[in-house]
């Protein structure tokens, strides 16, 4: 299975579930190479996205335009907060 087809059948459902639902979607396992097929998929669905990798985890964070790259920075930083780092 290449890349993009894994990205379909393991990621995509979850990405387009926590995107309708939050307007955002975190992954910090997804690899460089995939993510970009990733974001792919999601503007085949009709999505508009941002993606970018952001500290202090380096998740990639892909996202609507109801956040700005700065918000994105500021929930991870929370995210990491939260989660004791």
């Amino acid at each position: 299975m290449n890349l993009k087809e894994n990205a379909r059948e393991h990621l995509l459902d979850v990405a387009i579930k926590d995107i309708e639902e939050n307007g955002i979607y975190w992954n910090g396992s997804i690899s460089r190479n995939q993510r970009g097929y990733l974001l792919t998929l999601l503007e085949e669905h009709g999505y508009e996205i941002s993606m970018s990798e952001v500290p202090p985890h380096w998740e990639h964070a892909f996202y609507t335009s109801a956040y700005s790259y700065d918000d994105v920075l500021e929930l991870a930083q929370k995210r990491a907060e939260e989660s004791g780092l």
